[in-house]
């Protein structure tokens, strides 16, 4: 992790029961830095201008959300969340998980977010990951 490592997370509300995004470190919690939490559930996420957030307002899904993922974090920043804890060690790892439960129709309905890279002035757009193959039936 580098200080001037910046992601952002551009998506589509999913039509599903919950959904939140969490930035873990090497401890298997979520953390604060500056009073910013890591973690970010679905009806505190704001909405792009223009759009709704499905938990927040009665609506149909598909509103769209963009959250941006610095060290760079103070308290009350909306859909910013922090990289790493204050006191991490430069090139510390970390993971960001998308969770959605319950989503209508089925895990493979959920559409991925797109994920951006910036560092150095430089962005870089991620490939989305493939679909999960089904699960493989267990025998009988």
């Amino acid at each position: 992790m580098t200080e001037d490592l910046e992601i952002t997370i551009s998506g589509v509300f999913p039509d599903a029961r919950y959904a939140s995004f969490t930035v873990y470190d090497d401890k298997p919690t979520w953390f604060s830095r500056n009073g910013a939490k890591s973690s970010l559930p679905d009806h505190l996420i704001v909405p792009d201008a223009g759009s709704v957030n499905p938990w927040q307002t009665v609506r149909a899904p598909g509103g769209r959300f963009t959250l941006t993922l610095s060290p760079d974090v103070a308290a009350g920043q909306p859909n910013r969340l922090p990289l790493s804890r204050e006191d991490a060690v430069p090139g510390a790892k970390a993971s960001v998980i998308f969770r959605v439960y319950l989503p209508t129709g089925g895990d493979s309905t959920v559409v991925l977010p797109t994920v951006t890279l910036t560092q150095g002035g430089v962005s870089k757009t991620l490939p989305t990951c493939p679909p999960a193959p089904p699960p493989t039936p267990s025998p009988t």
